[in-house]
């Protein structure tokens, strides 16, 4: 059964130099076209479909002046992240990590202490779930995730 608890609202992430609604080209792992930014603006009707599409759009800052670049289109939409943003998503990603790891090692010392290949601990991270794991018997390595919804979930 899945625990329910409502998690602190995730940060927009962002990268430095790239427009905040870029969603990429392909999805893997099948590299499924995306034709769309997450603003709604379809790439080939502003750039034009066919080879060097992705040297034709605005949505990577690449350090040139971008007014200057006849081959790059213009997009009204296109909004580099601010310096907040790009602070918060940093505290995110470096707080997600953190508790992965304390995760892992939950159920590394768990597993040890056990003599077990699998088990579950106490989420670190929402506290109201449990961390399911198992620990492959081939290669060793640590499979996770917590029965609360987009919670900590890993595969080594």
């Amino acid at each position: 059964m899945e625990a329910t608890m409502s998690q602190p609202e995730k940060p927009l992430q962002v990268v430095e130099g790239r427009c905040i609604h870029w969603a990429g080209l392909f999805e893997p792992p099948n590299m499924t076209k995306i034709p769309c930014c997450n603003a709604g603006v379809n790439y080939e009707q502003l750039a034009g479909a066919g080879p060097g599409l992705f040297t034709r759009l605005p949505c990577v800052d690449d350090g040139a002046d971008l007014d200057q670049d006849p081959d790059v289109v213009r997009c009204e939409k296109r909004q580099l992240p601010t310096a907040e943003q790009l602070k918060a998503w940093k505290d995110h990603a470096e707080q997600s990590m953190r508790l992965h790891i304390q995760a892992i090692q939950a159920c590394q010392k768990d597993a040890s202490e056990r003599r077990a290949t699998s088990g579950q601990i106490k989420c670190p991270r929402c506290e109201a779930g449990q961390v399911v794991y198992s620990i492959s018997r081939s290669n060793g390595h640590l499979g996770g995730r917590c029965t609360t919804r987009d919670c900590l979930n890993w595969m080594q």
